[in-house]
C-alpha cells in the first residue's frame, strides 16, 4: 500500500471501466456503494484506479468527504495494494486475477443493449477470468444485481472471509499457469469461439 500511499486500514479497490460509457453507467452505482460500505466500516479505504483519459470529477465532488484516493496511471499498485477489489468486467478481470487480488466483477449497460446481448450471447460468464476457468470464480453482479445493497454486503462477506479470499487465488494461480504455457490473447480467442459456437 505504501506504493500508492495509502496506509493502515484494509483497502478495497474499484476499477470502474476505461470508456466512458462505462462511467455513465457506474459512476451512481459506485458512489452509492462507497457510502455504504463507509457506514457499515468506516475503517476501509478505498482507492478508485481511473484511466488517463476519464474525468474524475463527478466522483471527485461526491466522494470528497470519504476516504476515496483517486490515481491515474497506477492501476496495477492499486490493484495489488488492495485487499479485494470492485472490478468491471472487461480486461481488468483478467488483470487482477493474474496479479492474484479477490475480486467481485460488477457490469451495467444500457437497457437495450443489455436486451439485445442477452439474447444474442450465450457465454455463461462475463468475467474474463470465469471464463477462461469455465467455472465461477470471482462472484458476478450484472446489471439489475449490480447494485449498492447487493456489492456492499458481497465486499463485507469477501473482506472477511479468509477461506474464500484464499480459494479465488489457488484459482487465480491456476490460471496464471494456465496461460504461462500458451499465448493469452490466443487461449481467450479460442475459448470464447469455442462458447460462442456450442
Amino acid at each position: 500500500q505504501k506504493a500508492i500511499g495509502i496506509e493502515g486500514n484494509p483497502l478495497i479497490t474499484i476499477l470502474p471501466g476505461s470508456r466512458n460509457s462505462e462511467i455513465r453507467h457506474h459512476q451512481a452505482l459506485l458512489i452509492d456503494t462507497v457510502k455504504r460500505l463507509h457506514r457499515q466500516n468506516p475503517n476501509l479505504s478505498f482507492a478508485l484506479a481511473m484511466a488517463p483519459q476519464i474525468s474524475c470529477d463527478g466522483f471527485r465532488a461526491e466522494l470528497k468527504d470519504y476516504p476515496v484516493h483517486i490515481l491515474k496511471d497506477q492501476t496495477y499498485q492499486a490493484i495489488k495494494a488492495a485487499d479485494i477489489v470492485l472490478c468491471a468486467s472487461g480486461t481488468a478481470t483478467l488483470e487482477t486475477a493474474l496479479i492474484g487480488t479477490p475480486m467481485l466483477i460488477f457490469y451495467r449497460f444500457s437497457a437495450i443493449t443489455y436486451a439485445i446481448a442477452k439474447h444474442f450471447v450465450k457465454i455463461p460468464y462475463a468475467g474474463l477470468c470465469n471464463i477462461l476457468a469455465q467455472k465461477l470464480i470471482a462472484p458476478e453482479f450484472i446489471q439489475d444485481q449490480a447494485n449498492p445493497v447487493r456489492l456492499c454486503e458481497e465486499a463485507i462477506e469477501l473482506l472477511n472471509n479468509k477461506n474464500q479470499q484464499q480459494t479465488m487465488k489457488q484459482d487465480f494461480a491456476a490460471i496464471k499457469k494456465q496461460l504461462g504455457k500458451h499465448d493469452a490473447g490466443n487461449a481467450c480467442a479460442k475459448l470464447l469461439q469455442s462458447m460462442l459456437q456450442s
